[in-house]
């Protein structure tokens, strides 16, 4: 038994030293995948505005009723960002499972039954939610354009579109 544990541990040493080796030490991000990460934030961000904006024009007839049926221009603007929300949400979960799917399909292939034994619950807990958090925020920031675009309408301009 003390054998096969220190084989184990022989082979996680020696595909840390390969792993640094590789990508060096240390938890710096480069500058290529920071870039990488902007980018993609900014695409989530246009990609939920354009998907609400257009919720927005598609409803013009319904956000002109509520208007005229007293809504104040902040419940308005509060049921697209909570609608906003809500994809946030539902993406975060979906992207999260997909990305840990791939993570683990890829180190099961690499350490095989190792990852089972060394894999760091906690913190690839706390990634996972912070990775939550953020597209709960992007989508949350990228409601408030379309938001405030559908809490200003005039309700009688609304009603006249077809």
């Amino acid at each position: 038994r003390v054998a096969d544990a220190y084989a184990r541990d022989q082979t996680v040493l020696r595909q840390e030293a390969r792993l640094a080796a590789r990508y060096g030490e240390g938890g710096r991000t480069a500058a290529r995948t920071v870039c990488l990460i902007v980018v993609s934030f900014l695409v989530c961000v246009a990609g939920i505005a354009n998907a609400m904006l257009m919720s927005v024009l598609e409803r013009f007839r319904e956000i002109a009723t509520m208007k005229c049926l007293g809504a104040r221009n902040g419940t308005i603007a509060f049921l697209f960002i909570t609608e906003s929300t809500v994809v946030g949400v539902v993406g975060g979960i979906a992207g999260v499972a997909v990305g840990l799917a791939m993570a683990f399909a890829r180190l099961l292939a690499q350490y095989g039954g190792l990852v089972l034994v060394r894999l760091p619950g906690h913190d690839v807990a706390m990634i996972a939610a912070g990775c939550l958090a953020c597209g709960l925020f992007l989508a949350m920031l990228a409601a408030i354009c379309p938001a405030r675009v559908a809490s200003r309408m005039a309700p009688m301009e609304a009603m006249r579109i077809q």
